[in-house]
């Protein structure tokens, strides 16, 4: 699913940007309402566990009879796509919005 800006579809032709932010769930509902303000009207939200991070959760797993402890932590990622003229702008307000 691709954002779009509501008030400006894109031509063929025209240079668009993706843009991928990883989040923390708590942070779904600002990032919804600063999107809205932006008049995004599409973007992908996907759940994703990384690896690191600064909390880590960890879980005792088997492997080939052998133990291992996995850090996992989980965030949301937000794919969406914009006009090239107004990608820094729109990433710098959803980063604000979500700090």
């Amino acid at each position: 699913m691709r954002g779009v800006l509501t008030q400006h579809r894109p031509t063929l032709g025209e240079k668009m940007k993706k843009i991928e932010l990883v989040i923390e769930p708590s942070t779904l509902d600002r990032f919804t309402e600063a999107a809205e303000g932006l008049n995004l009207s599409h973007f992908e939200v996907t759940e994703v566990r990384r690896t690191t991070g600064w909390s880590r959760r960890e879980s005792q797993r088997l492997y080939r009879g052998r133990e291992f402890v996995l850090d996992l932590v989980e965030r949301l990622k937000v794919d969406l796509t914009v006009a090239d003229d107004a990608a820094t702008r729109i990433v710098h307000e959803l980063i604000e919005s979500v700090r």
